[in-house]
């Protein structure tokens, strides 16, 4: 089955042609998130046509994971903060139709994410498992007995990012204050980073853009700023992933996004942490990296084109 995917992320939008979980085509477009999905869709459209064009497989669906808040069965986004302002009023099953006339997957992209690695990357075999994104914002889900959890109105376990972690007054791009994704992720990382009392002496102040591949080179480097940055961070995320196990109960607590290509600097105290702090009396729940972190999303539609073409054949 070969299906082709868009995954709308906040800094890039990744397209895929995948054929039976492989990747056979990928593309990536500078996602300009601010200006709008309509002022993005003609760039999609190319790339999908081209492929359509090119493939010697039947294409048998278009996938598209949003990230924000959507309705996977009435295939539109209910909510979206910051980023593609105008997804809420656009018809994306109409536009399929119209353009490609295919069916269409809609879903969350954190749901996608976590669909990817239980069927194709790190957690097959289980059937209880949550998953946290590390890339501009935090993005999480969940998964009980095999399902993943939408909620009556489609938002549960995908706002794990906009936990409250501190009493802090820092703005989200949610409109709250304290939320995990404001005080330790990359979009926050530079405001919090310059907020130091020890920042003008510190090598990430030298930086043209600070990121987490700056804070881990600092952070090699001895520097003291930068190293308390990373340590704090690691302290929200632990706050986070300990409220996930809390919620949803499962076996295990997936890490995925650009920040986790830092490796075990990240990793190592991350799991420490979780081990120590989470309330787990029938054990330790595993915590395992990504298999397909740059993948996932893409895997995770396909897997859902799949099993959608599966029950309507069967029909």
């Amino acid at each position: 089955m070969t299906s082709i995917t868009v995954d709308l992320g906040g800094t890039r939008i990744k397209l895929a042609l995948i054929n039976n979980g492989e990747i056979l085509e990928s593309h990536i477009l500078p996602a300009q998130a601010e200006v709008g999905i309509q002022n993005r869709i003609q760039d999609i459209e190319k790339i999908i046509r081209r492929w359509l064009r090119s493939s010697s497989e039947i294409v048998e669906g278009i996938g598209i994971a949003f990230p924000g808040i959507v309705n996977p069965i009435e295939k539109r986004v209910i909510s979206i903060s910051g980023k593609y302002y105008d997804a809420v009023d656009f018809d994306f099953t109409n536009w399929c139709n119209k353009n490609f006339n295919l069916p269409l997957v809609l879903e969350n992209d954190a749901n996608a994410a976590l669909l990817g690695e239980v069927y194709y990357g790190c957690a097959k075999g289980y059937k209880d498992a949550v998953i946290m994104i590390l890339g501009t914002g935090v993005g999480t889900a969940a998964m009980m007995e095999g399902k993943v959890l939408h909620g009556k109105h489609f938002q549960a376990g995908c706002l794990g990012g906009h936990f409250a972690v501190s009493l802090s007054d820092r703005p989200c791009s949610c409109g709250g204050k304290g939320c995990l994704e404001a005080n330790a992720s990359t979009w926050a990382l530079p405001l919090i980073a310059q907020e130091q009392p020890d920042f003008d002496q510190s090598g990430l102040s030298t930086e043209e853009k600070i990121d987490f591949v700056a804070l881990k080179k600092w952070v090699l480097r001895g520097d003291e700023t930068a190293i308390r940055l990373l340590a704090q961070f690691n302290h929200y995320w632990s706050l986070g992933i300990k409220n996930l196990i809390h919620a949803y109960d499962p076996e295990v607590v997936i890490l995925s996004g650009g920040v986790i290509k830092c490796g075990d600097i990240i990793l190592k105290p991350l799991t420490e942490k979780v081990s120590k702090n989470a309330w787990t009396p029938w054990g330790e729940v595993t915590i395992k990296a990504a298999k397909n972190p740059e993948h996932s999303v893409s895997l995770g539609l396909h897997h859902l084109i799949t099993a959608e073409r599966k029950d309507y054949n069967e029909v």
